[in-house]
């Protein structure tokens, strides 16, 4: 049974619009859940006090932020900011999501060209590397216009570690597809050699669904889970990273880094127990 307590919503501090807050609101309302509002800030402009200057823009974007939060209907959540000054921000949002005991982690994402992944080790991506809870990353301003979730799952592996984020994923797709009256969930296996093929109804078993929900797919995990989320219509695609290692390992090259790249679906991102 998932349970969460606290949603940490990391704003953009570049854009008015705050979908990724929206969200948080929304999922804290239905988990009865906190939301912990954060901003890493920073600036390279020279100046003899970097002290005064850092409780300056802490103060001027603390009042935006308040400004923001009184816009939404929030009345019945509890709701916490926290602004932070810190040059390393792409580090910064893992700490402090640990520090308020975050369930999961809302933050908006965007693509990324291939001579930007070579050079700048984004936001996500250093997320990915540190996070210990599940993150959702908001990858349109656009509005929900589906409240389908695909959940990517491999029903043909059996280990201990990867069954513990198998049924995460599942328990995470069952408790935002039934949020909605309109929800629905499918679940999508990829396969690249007969050795690795299930049938669906054997999927339907592993993800307790309806055969008419899952897909069996021959193709690498990526293009499956892109293909089948566009076929459904899906909003939201729930997938599990299996193990704990360096960035490079993890996400570079993986089915991770290219859907976080080429997905228009907002993306979910289950992780191990450390």
């Amino acid at each position: 049974m998932i349970k969460i307590k606290t949603v940490f919503a990391v704003i953009d501090p570049t854009r008015e619009s705050q979908r990724a807050l929206d969200r948080a609101i929304h999922i804290a309302r239905i988990a009865r859940a906190r939301v912990h509002v954060y901003v890493c800030i920073h600036t390279d402009l020279e100046t003899e006090d970097t002290d005064a200057l850092a409780m300056a823009e802490t103060a001027r974007y603390q009042l935006w932020v308040d400004r923001i939060i009184k816009q939404l209907d929030v009345e019945d959540l509890e709701v916490t900011s926290q602004i932070e000054w810190n040059k390393n921000w792409r580090e910064a949002i893992a700490a402090a999501a640990r520090e308020v005991n975050s369930d999961l982690i809302v933050k908006p994402s965007r693509s990324h060209s291939a001579s930007e992944r070579l050079f700048i080790n984004s936001s996500d991506l250093a997320l990915f590397n540190q996070a210990m809870c599940p993150i959702l990353l908001i990858k349109s301003d656009q509005p929900i216009s589906s409240h389908t979730v695909l959940i990517a799952i491999d029903a043909k592996r059996e280990d201990k570690k990867y069954n513990t984020i198998k049924e995460k994923i599942i328990d995470f797709g069952k408790a935002v597809a039934a949020a909605y009256d309109d929800g629905e969930l499918y679940a999508v296996h990829a396969y690249t050699s007969q050795d690795d093929y299930v049938h669906v109804t054997d999927l339907a078993r592993v993800a307790r669904l309806d055969s008419k929900n899952v897909r069996v797919v021959g193709e690498e995990p990526e293009q499956a889970i892109a293909k089948i989320a566009a076929e459904v219509n899906a909003q939201l695609v729930i997938i599990g990273l299996s193990t704990k290692s360096t960035l490079v390992n993890r996400v570079f090259g993986s089915t991770g880094e290219w859907l976080l790249n080429n997905l228009s679906q907002d993306l979910m991102v289950i992780f191990p127990e450390e």
